[in-house]
């Protein structure tokens, strides 16, 4: 069964010659890149298909979320796919949780064994929900799967990692107490290897493993009645938190939800969430913890992921008002644009950002017709934001 699909693509090809006269009165130059454009939706529209997560792979990439349309008689399932860099489905795989409830999966990674982990929340017949990860095979096959929760209390996953030096993945989110949590799942079976909780009201929205050997994770924690960024770091040789665990690092973002290192600098990290004034944060820090600059945007706006192109320039995702939103910045911080995105007229969203490699910016979450039914989205643009 194969969710219903529309695509609509199409190839940008301009080429400008730039040059002087030669002896056959001919040009000569440089031709301008060429981005293939265009949106691609998943699902029926009769209920909720939402794409959360992206990760890049050869020849596509692999999408996770929820899906309502491919459910095994629940409200909602667990969605992992493989999609090629047009938005063509070339295999879907959905995970029920086995008790026919509400399941949601946030974000995947490709393990170093190659298979794919998925994490997110299982809606349990006990009451509320649990952490829930899920191992499958690069084709789509689900191998395992295993919860971490409290029976009646509710727990999130929002963030999956591979730790392969310790052979445990690293799942963030926050426990049946609302603290910020970092479940450790053995490889092998998936069985607890032990937890790291702060104490009071956060969570971890998303961790990243860092080109200088640390596994780090960002979110929030309530100070005074507020919301903090927050942020803490381990390294991944020997486990060793490089400063306490769970610092706040900003008190003008009240929230991060993104974060992505980057490449050009090793030791950077960018991340991006919502600002207390109700705008989009974004940053630049070391991944020591200290922050380099931050910044809003000047729109209301929440973003929830964030990545760097192969130019060097910073683009962060979300929504801003009832549209999809992306901003542009470069490495200095600077706004150098930003576009919004409405899909069918109604609500839409952002919530993951990958490049391809022509270097098109491919942005996924979901579209929201006038029912108020949702169908997972797929953006490909240029560099810039534009469609055509």
């Amino acid at each position: 069964m194969k969710i219903n699909k529309i695509l609509t693509y199409l190839a940008l090809t301009s080429f400008i010659l730039i040059g002087c006269s030669d002896d056959d009165g001919g040009t000569s130059g440089p031709a301008d890149p060429v981005y293939t454009t265009g949106t691609a939706s998943f699902g029926d529209s009769t209920g909720e298909d939402v794409i959360y997560g992206i990760e890049k792979i050869a020849g596509g990439f692999l999408l996770t979320g929820n899906t309502a349309s491919l459910n095994n008689g629940s409200s909602s399932d667990g969605l992992v796919m493989q999609v090629d860099a047009a938005g063509n489905t070339i295999w879907e795989s959905t995970i029920d949780s086995g008790e026919n409830g509400y399941d949601r999966l946030y974000d995947l990674e490709v393990d170093s064994n190659g298979n794919i982990v998925t994490a997110g929340f299982a809606t349990r017949s006990v009451g509320g929900t649990d952490m829930w990860i899920a191992v499958l095979s690069s084709a789509g096959t689900l191998s395992n799967m295993a919860f971490f929760g409290v029976d009646g209390i509710n727990e999130r996953a929002y963030t999956i990692g591979d730790w392969n030096e310790f052979d445990v993945y690293t799942v963030g989110g926050y426990n049946s107490d609302t603290d910020a949590t970092i479940q450790y799942s053995d490889r092998n079976d998936l069985s607890s290897r032990g937890v790291d909780s702060l104490t009071g009201t956060s969570s971890w929205y998303r961790g990243v493993k860092t080109t200088d050997n640390l596994v780090i994770h960002v979110g929030d924690i309530l100070v005074d009645g507020q919301y903090d960024g927050l942020f803490t770091a381990f390294n991944t040789v020997d486990g060793v938190y490089v400063q306490t665990p769970g610092t706040v690092i900003s008190t003008l973002a009240s929230r991060l939800y993104g974060a992505n290192n980057s490449p050009t600098v090793r030791s950077a990290l960018l991340i991006c969430g919502l600002a207390d004034n109700g705008s989009g944060y974004i940053a630049k820090m070391n991944t020591s913890g200290s922050l380099v600059w931050e910044t809003t945007t000047t729109q209301p706006a929440t973003l929830y992921d964030i990545t760097e192109d192969s130019m060097g320039n910073i683009v962060a995702v979300g929504y801003s008002g009832a549209d999809a939103f992306m901003v542009k910045l470069d490495q200095s911080g600077n706004i150098l644009a930003s576009k919004t995105f409405d899909g069918s007229g109604s609500n839409d969203r952002f919530y993951g950002i990958s490049t391809s490699d022509a270097n098109e910016l491919v942005m996924v979450g979901y579209t929201e017709d006038s029912n108020g039914d949702k169908n997972g989205w797929m953006v490909t643009t240029d560099p810039d934001g534009n469609l055509n």
